[in-house]
């Protein structure tokens, strides 16, 4: 392939995926009113406690489950039982 066929490559292969990073970063940072479709797919509400003998405290809300899951691994590698819940 010639130079000018690969850099038209590169180029196409970061307009496609740029669009879903940018997508991505919008939900963690905006409110749930002003990410479009965010009513849809709801949010995640990472809960987490000390032992089973302690009630579930509220550590943040999520538009991303992907972000939601990572918090939730975190907390776990610091010791605490974790769920995430779907709010739709």
């Amino acid at each position: 392939m010639r130079l000018a066929q690969l850099c038209l490559i590169g180029v196409l292969s970061i307009t496609v995926t740029s669009p879903l990073v940018a997508a991505t970063n919008a939900a963690e940072i905006m409110p749930a009113a002003q990410v479009p479709g965010a009513g849809v797919h709801g949010t995640y509400e990472v809960l987490y406690r000390h032992d089973h003998h302690d009630r579930w405290h509220t550590y943040g809300h999520y538009h991303s489950d992907h972000r939601a899951h990572d918090v939730a691994d975190d907390l776990r590698h610091q010791g605490y039982q974790v769920r995430v819940h779907h709010h739709f």
